[in-house]
């Protein structure tokens, strides 16, 4: 099954018991359960706004740990890389999926911005 940004936050936040239990139910029923990258970028942007105010480490991890569950999967298969990319950089995600994406599909990156192309050829040293 595919899930919704509402369903991720609610399993990481805690913060509404009811969806709490809902979203656990999903998370643990043993079923295969997807989160896009577009949910992935949607939960990032309301951890970090101003309800929840966490950092992108926080964000980043709650969602890295919650796909590490063995039913969770991420359809392109690069959330675990661009993740990362994202808690240790200063890039923007867009920036952190590109390289990721790059990298698994091994085409070439082209870009204006140095600091992202540092990172690549950081990424592509590392491979």
């Amino acid at each position: 099954m595919v899930i919704d940004t509402n369903i991720v936050l609610r399993y990481l936040l805690r913060d509404n018991d009811a969806g709490f239990e809902e979203a656990s139910k999903i998370f643990e029923s043993g079923r295969e359960v997807k989160i896009t990258d577009l949910v992935i970028s949607e939960v990032l942007y309301v951890m970090r706004g101003v309800t929840y105010k966490k950092s992108r480490q926080q964000a980043a991890e709650s969602i890295r740990i919650a796909l590490q569950n063995n039913n969770v999967i991420n359809p392109s298969g690069t959330a675990k890389k661009y993740l990362e990319l994202y808690m240790t950089t200063n890039l923007d995600l867009v920036d952190c999926y590109l390289i990721a994406s790059v990298l698994k599909s091994g085409e070439e990156l082209k870009t204006f911005d140095k600091k992202m192309q540092k990172v690549y050829e950081q990424e592509l040293a590392n491979c």
